[in-house]
């Protein structure tokens, strides 16, 4: 992932492509983990005046990246399933990753995220894809286009209005068409050379805009779901009850069946181009992703995946502000603190205090908070916890007053609308 430093400089930007690109139909978990949270006891407290503990609902987390027939990365996707409802569980996230994002890669070097592959397969791309994103991956899947196919047979065929020609250069440098610009209705093969198509001297940034309407197009077209859900004992386990002592969902294909049995909602990871000669001597096609926005969106949809970055406290964001952009501020500003950011949920229906009000058990925890709340403006209230969230140390909920403390007018940055996807 991008240095922690360079957020403060990349600010402006930041919140001005996050307006443009925006979040598109990003399940909250305000509509159903979150829920399941403030309901759930599981962990009731046996300690005398403590809190019961309260269990974050599991939200396992894939990775599906495609390759073409030159054995080249064309697509990376971050997959998140949704929290289990009334012991099922369907529908999630599918998060789009530049496969041009600039990491570390495992010989020490710096380079995009899908060189990992190049220099060490699938154990190596998964693993640094996780270090980049800052989850564990509960399964992950490497696939040619025939896989792909097969993967994507039970939901098309798709319809498209394309803009202009997909068009893949194959080995000897030919130009081939794949769909053709206007109305298209792609099969399950067209729709897996869609994702594997690349042509020669095109910017990754221009592929990565087409595979992301791939995506959202065909969540449109699965809808409420197509399949089954896999049933799970309880809302607080991902144990099935069908499959004795065995993870469903490290099977790759029950996870991408699982995800398209209820409604998907689709994001697409913003970044900023590496033009620096001393970041990028070779002038790559490279990108630097916005820390701030992974870590916000990663906390959202898959909470119980995140890997906390840093050996400090962890913190819960939670909003009713109605503004997606005052909490990736908000985040952005701990996470430069070097904070760490497991949770996060925006509720626009319960009323916002007046201050940034934070909560906690423990008054260590408490010291630590405020010297980074301190960071994100003019005041705040320590109120009194109701609850003990499992992995969370902090409990910040963002005041009225924040809106005048982020300063987003002065940054002119466009309005972000959040879709929840709720299930039913």
């Amino acid at each position: 992932m991008s240095a922690v430093a360079d957020q403060r400089k990349k600010r402006t930007l930041i919140a001005g492509v996050a307006g443009l690109l925006g979040f598109i139909a990003l399940p909250m978990l305000s509509v159903a983990a979150v829920k399941t949270l403030k309901n759930s006891k599981e962990g009731t407290n046996k300690i005398a005046n403590l809190p019961d503990l309260v269990l974050i609902p599991p939200t396992p987390a894939g990775l599906l990246a495609v390759v073409d027939d030159r054995g080249e990365i064309t697509a990376i996707s971050l997959l998140a399933l949704s929290p289990p409802r009334s012991g099922e569980v369907k529908g999630g996230t599918i998060i789009e990753v530049p496969v041009a994002a600039r990491t570390n890669l495992a010989d020490d070097t710096v380079g995009r995220l899908a060189d990992a592959y190049t220099h060490g397969g699938q154990t190596e791309l998964v693993e640094t894809a996780e270090g980049l994103l800052g989850v564990s991956m509960a399964t992950s899947l490497v696939a040619g286009r025939e896989a792909m196919a097969a993967l994507l047979a039970p939901y098309a065929p798709v319809e498209f209005d394309l803009a202009a020609d997909v068009i893949d250069t194959d080995g000897a440098g030919v130009n081939q068409v794949v769909a053709p610009a206007g109305h298209v209705t792609a099969d399950a093969a067209m729709l897996a050379e869609m994702l594997t198509a690349h042509q020669a001297g095109h910017p990754e940034s221009d592929r990565y805009g087409r595979v992301g309407d791939l995506w959202s197009t065909l969540a449109l077209r699965v809808g409420p779901g197509i399949g089954a859900p896999v049933t799970v004992s309880s809302a607080a386990s991902a144990t099935p009850t069908t499959v004795a002592a065995v993870d469903p969902f490290s099977d790759f294909a029950v996870f991408f069946r699982t995800l398209f049995a209820g409604k998907v909602g689709v994001y697409r990871l913003n970044s900023v181009p590496v033009t620096d000669p001393t970041a990028n001597p070779t002038g790559a096609d490279m990108v630097n992703l916005i820390q701030g926005e992974v870590i916000m969106v990663t906390a959202t949809v898959m909470p119980t995946s995140v890997s906390p970055l840093f050996s400090s406290i962890t913190f819960y964001v939670r909003s009713s502000l109605g503004d997606s952009r005052l909490t990736l501020e908000a985040v952005s500003r701990l996470v430069y603190q070097g904070a760490n950011v497991v949770l996060v949920k925006e509720d626009p229906s319960v009323p916002a205090p007046a201050l940034n009000t934070i909560s906690f058990i423990d008054a260590t925890d408490g010291t630590q908070a405020e010297a980074f709340i301190k960071q994100l403006g003019s005041g705040y209230v320590i109120a009194k916890p109701d609850s003990r969230i499992d992995g969370v140390d902090v409990v910040l909920t963002l005041g009225e007053q924040f809106r005048k403390d982020a300063d987003l007018e002065r940054l002119n940055v466009a309005t972000t609308t959040v879709t929840p996807v709720t299930e039913g």
